[in-house]
């Protein structure tokens, strides 16, 4: 890779946002190391380029035209392991990780950093296709702690999505998505902003419902479908509907808005062939005895 262009981006980004060196790389490398890459040293291993783009909310993507093969074809599968994370696909991701680990691209100085982004696929997959868990948000904790002491840096993509199952133990877990989500929406753009920014208003919902904050809870699924209606993303729309339905049913059960919105849920579900969503609006929707208005007629 053409670390003369990495270089000049870290140093662009960093100035624009008053930033110091070790802001952007502490946890990743030594400053000693970053200052050699902003002057044009060569990175021989790309999740570190990665790493620190990251922190100031920069996608390798732009950059991939400058890596080499064997480089390029270890980036994509990382590209693929991480969209297989995001819906949910547990089993999927544990066999990919298992091949990506015996890459030989992974070299001992950037060990740890593929071993975050491994443990950020396998918490993200699993939350996603199998819900929460103490194991999974202690497994969370660990990966975060390879480059975070706390959560009041620069955070990266990788480091974001562990935070945001992290926190979830937390009884300040809506304050600290929050400020994940601040971080997200002051230095990320394009995809990767809204598909972090929605997937932290979701587990903000989450919890908002789950303390029956229902007020609080429209303001961000309001929030979210209009993030996504912006961009290009329907991943969430679908389980995002469901909390808004169940929400109006809760509200009023005599008013049957709430059909309306469940039944786009489940077709959106449908076109997406998430299973798990589906399954969360059969469970709950029998269980508040109204899945029988919600299913598609054959």
């Amino acid at each position: 890779m053409e670390e003369s262009t990495l270089g000049n981006a870290l140093k662009f980004y960093k100035e624009k946002y008053k930033l110091s060196q070790e802001d952007i790389c502490y946890g990743i490398c030594s400053i000693p190391t970053y200052s050699r890459i902003e002057n044009g040293h060569k990175v021989r291993d790309s999740i570190l380029s990665s790493s620190l783009l990251g922190r100031v909310g920069i996608n390798l993507s732009r950059f991939e035209v400058f890596l080499d093969n064997q480089d390029f074809e270890f980036y994509k599968e990382r590209v693929k392991l991480y969209a297989l994370a995001r819906i949910g696909r547990y089993e999927e991701v544990i066999k990919s990780i298992e091949q990506y680990e015996k890459h030989e691209g992974i070299l001992s100085d950037s060990l740890l950093l593929h071993e975050q982004f491994c443990c950020m696929c396998k918490t993200v997959a699993f939350y996603n296709g199998k819900g929460m868990s103490e194991k999974l948000i202690s497994l969370a904790e660990e990966g975060l702690a390879i480059s975070c002491s706390d959560y009041n840096g620069l955070m990266n993509l990788v480091e974001i999505n562990l935070a945001s199952i992290a926190v979830l133990k937390r009884v300040d877990a809506v304050q600290m998505l929050l400020m994940l989500a601040e971080k997200v929406e002051k230095y990320f753009s394009g995809k990767d902003k809204e598909n972090l920014s929605v997937d932290l208003y979701l587990k903000i919902i989450e919890r908002l419902v789950k303390e029956q904050r229902f007020t609080e809870a429209l303001f961000y699924i309001e929030k979210s479908v209009k993030i996504i209606s912006e961009g290009k993303g329907i991943h969430t729309l679908g389980r995002l509907l469901i909390h808004q339905g169940l929400i109006q049913y809760e509200l009023n059960p005599k008013d049957d808005n709430y059909i309306k919105t469940l039944k786009m849920a489940y077709a959106i579900m449908g076109i997406t062939q998430n299973e798990s969503g589906i399954d969360l609006l059969m469970k709950e929707s029998k269980r508040r005895n109204i899945w029988q208005f919600i299913e598609w007629e054959a």
